[in-house]
């Protein structure tokens, strides 16, 4: 991957910009977040066939 310093600060200047603001969780969603990793229930996969793959071991 080839990314510069200016390439990663104009897109955060966009993000600023745009009309929208990113996706953020409230402290609810975060605390349940905790609690599915303190219990290994957190599965983290980062492509459908990863998920496919975590979702046939998933108890």
């Amino acid at each position: 991957i080839r990314l510069k310093k200016s390439d990663v600060i104009d897109r955060l200047e966009e993000r600023e910009d745009d009309e929208q603001a990113p996706v953020s969780y409230s402290w609810v969603h975060l605390n349940e977040f905790r609690l599915f990793e303190l219990h290994n229930r957190c599965f983290a996969w980062s492509s459908q066939d990863d998920l496919r793959n975590i979702v046939d071991k998933v108890p």
